[in-house]
Parts: C-alpha cells; sequence; structure tokens
C-alpha cells in the first residue's frame, strides 16, 4: 500500500507492507479437515505451504488414517517442513 500526502511544509510518501504467516499445521489441525470433509488433495497443498510442527510416528499416522486420511495426504506431511 501506498500513501502521498502534499501540504503547505512540502509533500511525503509512504508505503506499507504486510506480511501474515500462518502457523504451521498440527496433527489435530488436519483431522479437522478431514472430519469437515476438506477434499484431501487440498489437505495435501496446505501441508505443503504451512508445515507441520509435529514429527509423523506410526501413533499419529493411525490417527490421521482414522480420520481418513489417504497416501495423498501422509506423503505430503511426511515431505513437509516442520
Amino acid at each position: 500500500m501506498h500513501t502521498a500526502a502534499r501540504g503547505p511544509g512540502g509533500s511525503a510518501t509512504a508505503a506499507l507492507e504486510i506480511i501474515v504467516t500462518l502457523p504451521r499445521l498440527t496433527a489435530d489441525n488436519i483431522v479437522d479437515l478431514l472430519k469437515n470433509e476438506v477434499p484431501k488433495p487440498r489437505i495435501a497443498k496446505l501441508v505443503a505451504e504451512r508445515g507441520i510442527s509435529f514429527d509423523l510416528t506410526l501413533e499419529v499416522e493411525e490417527k490421521l488414517r482414522s480420520a481418513g486420511a489417504d497416501d495423498t495426504v501422509i506423503d505430503a506431511v511426511r515431505s513437509a517442513r516442520h
């Protein structure tokens, strides 16, 4: 966003940049997305974009699969940045 001002004392311009950083996904976030029937390719894309805040243990993988995760989601989680 750029703004300009002009007055008796002269003129000035200013720029503002807003950067929004979304937190990394938790396993519970992914379970919620699955339960809310968000398409699995979309979940995989979110995982790739935002990263994850957990390690994919066998227990976590079982939790995700129980919620409906398929190989697309699990592979995205395996490849995600921490």
